[in-house]
């Protein structure tokens, strides 16, 4: 049986796209972040606990969210590297797939 365009259409992809990733980092981040403003605005005296080695907890907080952006952005380009990677490696297949061999004339 032939693939038909409809057939390539409803296959499930093998990898996740990295617009998908993107928006699971971004909604990650954001609970990080909105926790971060929720604590400051309803329970500012928490940001001055101290957490460890003197350091309150508005400092480390605010440090975890620079050190999560850093992660996460480098998560998405990892995952939006392999995509290329996957995507080149389709369209390699498919122009070896469609080319014709040169014909040479006699």
């Amino acid at each position: 049986m032939s693939d038909t365009k409809d057939d390539q259409e409803h296959e499930q992809p093998e990898h996740v796209p990295a617009s998908r990733v993107g928006l699971a980092l971004f909604a990650f981040y954001l609970a990080l972040y909105l926790g971060f403003v929720l604590t400051a605005a309803f329970r500012p005296d928490a940001m001055e606990w101290i957490v460890g080695l003197g350091l309150n907890l508005a400092i480390v907080y605010g440090f975890l969210l620079i050190l999560a952006a850093i992660a996460l952005a480098l998560i998405y380009g990892v995952a939006s590297r392999a995509e290329t990677d996957v995507k080149s490696g389709e369209s390699q297949e498919l122009r070896t797939a469609t080319s014709q061999p040169e014909e040479v004339a006699p």
